[in-house]
């Protein structure tokens, strides 16, 4: 909400998947609109779990389809699930 997104991902990667929260709803919130845009958020989602759940059960999430999201959202997730 502050702008601080690369601030966010900073720290974020500073703790393994085991050390965040299981409540990820915060993250899908109108606070967090400026992580969703930018293309690490797909990336922060597959070390949540989010990716594999999203691309094993089709059960896309709403920003996915967001109006000129920078980036393919299935494409990407798609993309680091094959990794």
């Amino acid at each position: 909400a502050l702008g601080l997104v690369d601030d966010a991902y900073t720290l974020a990667d500073q703790y393994p998947p085991s050390a965040q929260s299981d409540d990820v709803s915060a993250l899908f919130t109108p606070l967090a609109d400026g992580l969703r845009r930018d293309p690490r958020f797909v990336t922060l989602a597959a070390r949540l779990g989010l990716i594999g759940y999203w691309t094993a059960s089709g059960h896309w999430p709403d920003y996915c389809a967001t109006p000129g999201l920078p980036y393919d959202c299935k494409a990407e997730a798609t993309r680091l699930s094959a990794k």
